[in-house]
């Protein structure tokens, strides 16, 4: 520390300032500070040796630099922020926040009868800057003199509030790992932008999409020229953005419209997903600084009833929709409602692999990752924000998966922030999953990266793109949206209508799934046993009886979407099947080419392609697959004719008709 004069010293850094208030160990500090981080102010307690500090933080939460302080606290570690709180708590350690902002940096130390008045331009913020800062000494003696600057003090606090309110509010009666956890959402939820202090253009969007041509599902806005303005509106309608030429932006406009009524996002939705954990019997949800518990404290059949007759209205949509029979409409709706039980299920599959591990060891496989597969239009963006907002009780955008979605980027996000919440990617464009980086990220996600006593969540995909390598088949669940909806004002309207309702039934089915997953004997083949358990108590519970297309279990076990598509292909001329060949061969028609690959992924056994053909090595596993009544009459008499029994087992063709009554 230089000593410029008798009362002006010059600061380099801590040790400046620690040389200054040396002789003062045990007493107190009272000062206002521009700016200040949780590491300086700690050391005013471990180095300095302060008894009691009272600082008001003179930035404020106003102002053109809205923020600062908070974005300066967020980077700082979890361990500190906690050791101030608890600072805080014990009355050591007083913080205020002023009505307006305060440039002064200005400190009055007190102990054993002597002051110490340090005025000039140093900040607790570890500053290595030079600052000039000017000092006077005297002694309590000198009343006159201490209460005029105790006096100036008390002014700059006057109607100032207590800093870090909110997080004394959210830890209050917790400890040990609860108490960490909900510091750490505070602190995640801190580390904002500084443009956050405008407000996302929701109404100019909004404003844009109903003027746009109502025939077109897609539509144009162009970014401002202020870099402020024009960050701040990519942010908002990231979720919401198709493609991107210039200055021109492309949105969704079902999007839109679905989004339409939700508060101006803040950044950090977008690029960091919730977080979910365990506490005791409850599930407690971290979203953005704030805390949710969402298991309820006692089960209210009214309001389970009213939030299973919204879910049921939602999925009832499908009506609306247009589907290629009724029978295809049911099939859709016991998929919708079997992607809402993994939605449900979701944070608890960290569990559910713990549970599976004690009982199998050698058990490597987790739960299936799920993939909503579907075409345009068929609901499956709007059913995923359907499904984040009855979990968490907000509006909330799925991640986006061409700018979020690497093997890199889908780990960290999960070992950093989500714990258990599930990584949710909408977007997922055609062959992302199918190659090589997408193997790596599906086969390591439970077999290689997952750790019992890490928390760990799962991944849903949202996409088009219903093709499935090999490996995939068993990591993966794929629910196909099998429905299209026009994009017309009335069908916007009655989705938004139903989004937008208040339900409250997640609540109630995690206070009994919790109980079902610590009562029920762990399955290895349907990860969604509790959930549907806990779905059916609920409907106990309402006096309801649950919907006829309730999947009791797995959707995929109820129907065969591949062997409906293959008998459709055959039904409508588009495949043919030659069971005069050894081996029985399976042809596409030309038109059919780009389509293959699509529905090969569905036929069982051993095969091969060739050109437009499937060779089929074990044709016995396609036959019954398929069954005899549904191929055409010359497709079933010749494989009948040609094939000798192999066995002295009657075949099972035989076998199935025995069994119905029929003759061999």
């Amino acid at each position: 520390m230089e000593i410029v004069r008798d009362d002006l010293l010059v600061f380099r850094g801590p040790r400046d300032w620690d040389a200054a208030t040396e002789g003062f160990r045990g007493g107190t500090l009272k000062g206002i500070a521009y700016l200040a981080s949780a590491e300086d102010i700690l050391r005013l307690f471990e180095a300095n040796g302060f008894q009691t500090v009272e600082i008001v933080l003179g930035h404020g939460l106003t102002g053109a630099a809205a923020n600062d302080l908070k974005h300066n606290l967020g980077r700082e570690s979890v361990e500190s922020v906690g050791h101030l709180l608890s600072l805080m708590e014990s009355g050591r350690l007083t913080l205020y926040v002023p009505k307006a902002i305060d440039h002064s940096k200005y400190y009055i130390l007190e102990a054993q009868g002597k002051v110490r008045v340090l005025t000039g331009s140093y900040n607790l913020t570890g500053s290595r800057n030079v600052n000039r800062v000017s000092v006077l000494d005297f002694d309590t003696l000198d009343a006159e003199r201490y209460l005029l600057y105790v006096k100036s003090f008390d002014v700059a606090k006057r109607g100032s509030s207590p800093f870090m309110g909110d997080l004394a509010n959210l830890v209050r009666g917790q400890t040990g790992e609860a108490r960490t956890r909900r510091i750490a959402e505070w602190v995640k939820g801190l580390d904002l932008s500084r443009d956050e202090e405008k407000e996302a253009p929701v109404a100019d969007v909004i404003r844009a999409a109903l003027r746009s041509d109502p025939r077109e599902p897609y539509f144009e806005v162009v970014l401002p020229s202020d870099a402020s303005d024009r960050r701040v509106l990519e942010d908002y309608v990231s979720p919401f953005k198709v493609s991107q030429e210039g200055d021109r932006i492309r949105l969704d406009k079902a999007k839109v419209f679905a989004e339409h009524g939700r508060p101006a996002p803040i950044k950090t939705q977008i690029t960091k997903p919730p977080t979910a954990w365990l506490e005791g019997g409850r599930l407690v949800l971290g979203l953005h600084g704030g805390v949710r518990i969402r298991t309820a404290e006692a089960l209210d059949p009214r309001e389970i009833q009213d939030g299973l007759e919204g879910i049921e209205r939602y999925i009832g949509l499908v009506d609306v929709g247009k589907t290629r029979s009724p029978t295809i409409k049911e099939r859709t709706k016991a998929t919708m409602f079997e992607a809402l039980l993994y939605f449900f299920a979701a944070p608890f599959f960290h569990e559910y692999m713990r549970a599976m591990h004690e009982r199998f060891p050698t058990q490597r496989k987790g739960p299936p990752l799920l993939r909503i597969v579907g075409e345009s239009n068929c609901g499956k963006s709007q059913f995923t924000l359907f499904s984040l907002k009855l979990v968490t009780g907000s509006y909330i955008s799925p991640l986006r998966a061409p700018t979020e979605l690497t093997k890199s980027k889908a780990r960290k996000a999960a070992e950093w922030y989500s714990e258990y919440f599930p990584l949710v990617y909408d977007d997922v464009v055609a062959g992302m999953l199918s190659g090589k980086e997408g193997e790596v990220l599906i086969k390591s996600w439970w077999e290689t990266w997952w750790r019992p006593d890490k928390p760990w969540p799962t991944l849903i995909f949202v996409t088009n793109d219903p093709r499935q390598a090999t490996w995939s088949k068993e990591r993966e669940k794929k629910l196909l949206f099998d429905v299209y909806f026009e994009g017309s004002e009335t069908n916007r309207n009655l989705v938004n209508s139903v989004i937008s309702e208040p339900n409250e039934v997640y609540p109630h089915f995690t206070k009994v799934y919790i109980e079902k997953m610590r009562t029920l004997p762990v399955s290895g083949s349907d990860p969604l046993y509790a959930a549907r358990e806990a779905m059916k108590e609920l409907y106990r519970i309402a006096g309801r009886h649950a919907p006829s297309y309730f999947p009791e279990i797995p959707v995929e076990k109820s129907f065969d979407v591949g062997k409906e598509m293959l008998i459709e292909l055959i039904n409508h001329g588009k495949v043919e099947i030659d069971a005069t060949t050894n081996p029985v061969m399976i042809h596409f028609k030309e038109d059919m080419q780009k389509q293959m690959n699509e529905y090969i992924q569905y036929i069982p056994g051993k095969k091969r392609l060739q050109g437009r053909s499937v060779v089929l090595d074990t044709p016995d596993d396609v036959f019954e697959w398929i069954g005899l009544d549904n191929l055409p009459d010359n497709v079933r008499k010749a494989w009948l004719a040609g094939v000798k029994s192999r066995t002295k087992r009657t075949p099972w063709w035989r076998r199935a008709r025995q069994e119905r009554g029929g003759g061999g």
